[in-house]
């Protein structure tokens, strides 16, 4: 039973050895594309064995962003190595520990599936108690879209959920909205069968590094509003400030059993 993990990654120096390393220890081989990052990103991946293709982007505008072709690219990679699941994911988020006796137990009789997901919650400022307050934070399996697993015999193809070519044209022509940059990706067309797994848990680090995620909601919020002009400055304002603001949240404990603690040293921030 072979597995390729696939990453897109830009600016993770802070998780990507905490990442890498959870990954090594369960999966044979690991493909990234590196979205153009200014830190030490690239070149800590290329210390791990395991990272078999390394594709560094090189991007000075905006616009140049296509996070879907990138995905379909990382699966392009990932086939090369043979496996016979891919594993997508980020660098910021991991799935539980326990994940190494599924992959060597279950994953095997679970061929009749296309897809398999898992639920995915959100640490806040701490590695204690995540959020619960809103469905960003705190998601079921079945409306995650990484980690995922996909048998590599799947002829999937991911898209960005915006729709077709005339839908966009009169999305453009009525609202202004336009199709690129294109950040976020929709239910990959080619699968069929998917197997929701609640039972098992990742852990979607991005609000662990103030740094970090003050800059993306940022770079999210420049998409958003170069995207869908139609939207106000205020309401985007509002959805950063949301994402990241204490007020009205809700938390709940995180069981102990979802950190990887043998690596949890190498997230480099203050916990």
């Amino acid at each position: 039973m072979k597995i390729t993990a696939a990453m897109r990654v830009r600016n993770e120096s802070w998780i990507i050895k905490y990442a890498l390393h959870c990954l090594s220890d369960y999966v044979d081989s690991i493909v990234i594309i590196d979205d153009a990052s200014s830190d030490d990103t690239p070149l800590i991946c290329g210390e791990f064995p395991k990272v078999k293709a390394l594709v560094q982007k090189n991007r000075t505008r905006l616009t140049d962003i296509d996070e879907v072709s990138d995905w379909n690219k990382l699966t392009r990679l990932a086939l090369k190595q043979q496996p016979d699941w891919i594993l997508y994911t980020d660098a910021d988020e991991m799935l539980q520990p326990s994940i190494k006796d599924f992959v060597r137990d279950d994953l095997p009789g679970l061929d009749r599936y296309d897809m398999i997901r898992f639920r995915k919650i959100t640490p806040w400022r701490s590695l204690d108690f995540y959020r619960i307050d809103q469905p960003r934070f705190d998601h079921p399996a079945n409306v995650t879209l990484n980690p995922v697993f996909v048998r590599s015999d799947v002829p999937i193809r991911w898209h960005d959920g915006k729709g077709g070519f005339w839908k966009k044209c009169l999305k453009r022509v009525i609202r202004g909205e336009r199709s690129s940059p294109c950040l976020g990706r929709g239910f990959p067309h080619g699968v069929k069968n998917v197997l929701d797994c609640d039972n098992l848990c990742s852990l979607h680090l991005n609000s662990l590094s103030d740094d970090s995620h003050i800059r993306k909601l940022i770079f999210y919020g420049l998409i958003e509003s170069y995207c869908k002009p139609f939207k106000s400055p205020l309401s985007i304002m509002e959805w950063i400030i949301g994402a990241y603001s204490n007020n009205n949240i809700a938390l709940r404990e995180v069981p102990p059993n979802l950190l990887w603690d043998v690596y949890s040293h190498l997230i480099d921030i203050e916990l």
